[in-house]
């Protein structure tokens, strides 16, 4: 799910599914409708208005089945660009099953938030190379001759260091061309093609509604936390990509009268029902409102490698997609905000300057930025990696004004910092690092070291709690990251 310009979500279809009235959970009835304002007092018997319904078990959901319908989620068709093995035979073999048992679907939403993200996914893949390539060429070690004085193997290190080079400079050559290949793709990637050839026009689905509906259902589901989308309600469409898929799959539903697999990679608490960090179950009021919708047929949330591995697709094909998976969960993209102030819905901000990407401290420049990161999700755990070093940051909740910071594995020392002013050196060795957790405050600081001696300087400047009216958990901060050997600064 993603951001979407509303006038460009088209949701009538051409697809052959019939247009839809919006649910009846979201249309107040029974008298004037309330202001938009207003709080909805019977907003919990318009999510269950089959209260008979909610005691009904949900059946168990066969990916198999030629009966079951699937439908992939945008996080889960950006996947591919992730893996390591490259075995696209593997997932054609299963799309291509699917699709001709003419049980697979997309959401018209999807393919609009894939293009958009496509670009920076091959963008990043060929930085990557170039990346790996400028390191290639700087690990010659040069051997002064001085050194070779009396050495026996002096001439077979010569010749071993002439090979070296040569193979090397044959070697970055080929993945320069390989860089240059990649520059060239319009639309012809290996990934877009073999989607090309799987999804076509019959195989999309509208949300059935107009616009001016899902804006409606939008903006009631954020004022009553009625899933999906209301914890993005802070994008700038509020959330409004969501909605717009989850309308759809409940068109698919009613047209289809069948169960459902919707592959996605979503982990947020308006999809899943969540306990110690990590997804359990999907949210009970999806299962109930696609059992209405769909005449009494199920949902299954999965991920990509659980379908994979269900209709048995090779293992190694299975364990690449759950490592990409893994990481997609865990490596957070920053999200860039301006400076804010007081306590306000549940949120604590102070004024910080933003950072930029680049940090001057001393005589040397050092990678830093702004990150916010929903602490709900993937078991409070993001993974940060800049320049070639990686640090695994960790958070459990505090409250609006405080959050707790956690060590976990791959992380040397973690400490907190106090009465530290923006750009100040800073001695790790001067501050406490014998406890595995510690509670920073906004404004304070905070120093993660990794394994290889690089110190990640953070400064939090806003704080959101859900349960003190924020619509989120969420953890925003300033850092700074500070290569091994290198002074500490802070942002």
């Amino acid at each position: 799910m993603d951001e979407v310009d509303t006038e460009r979500a088209q949701p009538n279809s051409e697809s052959g599914l019939k247009p839809q009235a919006a649910p009846e959970k979201d249309r107040p009835k029974g008298g004037a409708k309330p202001p938009a304002n207003a709080p909805d007092h019977f907003w919990l018997s318009r999510l269950y208005p089959d209260a008979h319904g909610v005691f009904q078990p949900t059946a168990a959901v066969d990916m198999n089945s030629p009966d079951v319908l699937v439908s992939f989620d945008t996080n889960a068709l950006l996947l591919p660009y992730q893996m390591n093995t490259g075995d696209l035979a593997g997932l054609a073999g299963v799309y291509s099953k699917i699709a001709r048992e003419d049980r697979l679907f997309l959401p018209e939403q999807v393919p609009r938030e894939f293009i958009k993200h496509r670009d920076t996914k091959l963008a990043d893949m060929v930085k990557a190379l170039e990346d790996q390539i400028s390191r290639l060429q700087g690990l010659s070690v040069p051997v002064s001759p001085l050194f070779l004085e009396g050495f026996a193997d002096g001439d077979e290190l010569l010749r071993a260091e002439r090979s070296y080079k040569e193979a090397v400079k044959e070697y970055s050559g080929r993945l320069k061309g390989l860089a240059k290949h990649m520059r060239a793709w319009r639309g012809t990637d290996p990934i877009m093609t073999l989607y090309a050839s799987i999804f076509g026009a019959e195989r999309m689905v509208g949300p059935g509604v107009s616009e001016k509906e899902v804006v409606e259902l939008l903006e009631y589901g954020i004022r009553h936390k009625v899933p999906p989308g209301y914890k993005d309600a802070s994008k700038g469409d509020q959330g409004v990509g969501d909605v717009l898929i989850w309308l759809s799959l409940l068109n698919l539903g009613e047209t289809h009268k069948k169960d459902l697999v919707f592959v996605t990679g979503e982990e947020k608490a308006d999809w899943f029902v969540r306990s110690g960090g990590r997804r359990l179950y999907p949210r009970p009021e999806l299962v109930d409102e696609y059992r209405r919708r769909s005449g009494g047929r199920s949902l299954r949330l999965s991920s990509l490698q659980e379908l994979l591995e269900e209709m048995e697709a090779p293992q190694e094909l299975v364990a690449d997609v759950g490592a990409a998976e893994a990481t997609a969960n865990s490596v957070i993209q920053g999200a860039s905000s301006g400076p804010y102030i007081n306590i306000s819905g549940g949120t604590a901000y102070v004024t910080i300057p933003a950072s930029t990407t680049t940090f001057y401290g001393g005589a040397s420049s050092r990678p830093a930025g702004r990150e916010t990161f929903d602490y709900s999700t993937h078991d409070g755990q993001m993974r940060l990696e800049r320049e070639g070093l990686l640090f695994t940051l960790a958070f459990s909740k505090g409250s609006n004004t405080a959050i707790h910071v956690v060590k976990r594995s791959g992380t040397r020392r973690i400490a907190r910092v106090k009465n530290y002013a923006s750009g100040e050196a800073i001695s790790i060795e001067s501050l406490d690092t014998t406890s595995g957790h510690y509670t920073v405050h906004v404004g304070e600081g905070f120093l993660v070291e990794n394994q290889e001696g690089a110190v990640f300087a953070a400064r939090i400047f806003g704080i959101k709690d859900d349960t003190r009216g924020a619509d989120r958990d969420e953890v925003s901060f300033d850092y700074v990251i500070n290569p091994p050997g290198t002074s500490i600064v802070m942002p």
